[in-house]
């Protein structure tokens, strides 16, 4: 491990920062059994921006006999807010397939 080390070093200019403990929104810890992935903290704060700590789990916050349209309803003043949520959502539920389901 030490020649690859070097030889990031001598090539990219790079700092040996210790055990990894999060990257990329994922916490690794370190167990006897191995490494251990989770995304807790990443949702945490997420729940925590939008508000949300507080909130009870649902299957589907919508009602089922809305129909949303196009043309109907307040448009949003900054809807980079909403493509914010949806892209952590989005990256949330692709590192994570098994949030999207909901087990009894």
């Amino acid at each position: 491990m030490g020649s690859l080390k070097s030889f990031l070093d001598e090539t990219l200019k790079i700092k040996d920062l210790g055990s990894v403990h999060y990257f990329l929104g994922i916490e690794i810890l370190q167990t006897s059994q191995g490494l251990a992935l989770t995304q807790r903290k990443f949702t945490m704060d997420l729940l925590q921006e939008y508000g949300c700590l507080q909130d009870t789990v649902v299957i589907c916050s919508l009602d089922y006999n809305v129909k949303l349209r196009h043309d109907e309803g307040q448009l949003l003043q900054d809807p980079s807010v909403y493509r914010r949520l949806i892209g952590k959502l989005n990256f949330l539920t692709n590192t994570r397939p098994n949030m999207t389901l909901y087990n009894i």
